[in-house]
């Protein structure tokens, strides 16, 4: 599943949504509660949560959501030294989004650019910053009452980006 899972959310991530799709329901069929709860747990349904709200799947994000949800853990840390993958409620509020939870994915999105802000971590302020503007334009009243913090948003998120050399940060809805 390490591998896996993280072959689905770069196949996500790189715009290959079937590849993604089919790596998470080959996942799904085997049992996504059958993934070894060791060090590598989290990281492995962070992962699978990520592909999963990149890709819209709106059939998985329910059990993911759930899975993720039962979590203690704030942030997704990838071993112990290794990499750190974001705010556990980024996660659920994009699958919030997916599931069409609009309200509980703006609370979740708020919360995850809060600890990115706290901690100085532009990256991920930048895609928080991409999915809570897209969160905000799917909301009810839409991009009319909501669109001068979404044009902030993004614009905040494309300047992070540039800044940081790395445009492909930010998910091709963004851009």
């Amino acid at each position: 599943p390490t591998f896996i899972s993280g072959w689905a959310m770069t196949a996500a991530l790189a715009g290959d949504a079937s590849t993604a799709r089919r790596l998470l329901h080959d996942q799904a069929a085997i049992g996504f509660d059958r993934i070894r709860r060791d060090l590598e747990w989290l990281p492995v349904v962070g992962f699978f949560c990520h592909a999963c709200s990149a890709t819209d799947d709106t059939e998985l994000a329910p059990v993911l959501h759930e899975l993720l949800e039962a979590t203690t853990a704030r942030a997704l840390r990838i071993g112990p030294l290794a990499g750190w993958w974001g705010p556990i409620d980024y996660h659920l509020g994009a699958l919030s989004r997916v599931m069409g939870r609009l309200d509980d994915a703006e609370r979740r999105q708020r919360a995850a650019l809060e600890m990115c802000r706290r901690l100085g971590a532009r990256p991920w302020q930048a895609r928080v910053q991409s999915e809570l503007a897209r969160v905000l334009g799917l909301a009810k009243t839409g991009r009319r009452r909501n669109a001068a913090e979404i044009d902030r948003l993004l614009a905040s998120s494309d300047e992070i980006a540039t800044s940081l050399g790395a445009p492909g940060l930010l998910p091709a809805v963004h851009r």
